[in-house]
């Protein structure tokens, strides 16, 4: 079975491509020129290994998984990287899909880019089976809670003393259904999301 195409916007909105390692300094360069993200979360600007840990990195052993998907989005008039999404397809469930990192260019925020593209990824993996939606937002990330919460995010659980970029923080797991499903189905695929072990 061929990979399903990518998540497209619209004819003017930014091209979405599949980055490969040989995108990495690419990649980088978005990374330390749109530090928002990184700042919030690690409490300083993406590390010299950033693009390289994002490319290459493996998933916690044992997590089952289909694909881990590297998505860039770029300005059609100036070929320039204007964000980027990593997804992984059918983590540890079947239909379950991860926003693992998602991050647009700064001078895009507030414009409404991000609500956009999002919405085209939404319409990609709905079309391609998935029925649950799941991330973790750092805790005290006030833009990026806000901005999961408006997208239909609801918290699970509340993961203390997790690890990023060298700092630890508080990660809100959040999850969105895109089928008619209430949350005790997706506990029941995924329990390690299960609030009671709070």
């Amino acid at each position: 079975m061929s990979d399903p195409d990518l998540p497209h916007l619209s004819k003017v909105g930014p091209t979405p491509f599949e980055l490969t390692a040989g995108h990495e300094g690419e990649l980088q360069a978005f990374f330390e020129a749109n530090p928002a993200y990184f700042l919030a979360v690690q409490g300083a600007p993406a590390g010299a290994q950033e693009a390289y840990d994002e490319i290459h990195g493996e998933l916690p052993a044992g997590w089952s998984y289909t694909k881990k998907w590297l998505i860039g989005y770029r300005d059609p008039a100036s070929g320039e990287l204007v964000a980027f999404a990593s997804l992984v397809s059918d983590l540890l469930a079947h239909t379950v899909w991860h926003i693992g990192l998602f991050v647009v260019a700064t001078e895009h925020h507030g414009s409404g880019l991000a609500a956009s593209i999002f919405h085209g990824i939404e319409a990609w993996v709905r079309s391609n089976g998935a029925q649950w939606f799941r991330l973790g937002v750092v805790a005290g990330n006030q833009r990026a809670e806000r901005f999961w919460a408006r997208q239909g995010f609801t918290q699970v659980r509340m993961r203390e003393g997790v690890e990023i970029g060298g700092r630890l923080n508080n990660v809100r797991v959040m999850v969105k259904p895109l089928a008619y499903q209430d949350l005790r189905s997706y506990l029941k695929l995924v329990p390690r999301d299960d609030p009671a072990l709070d």
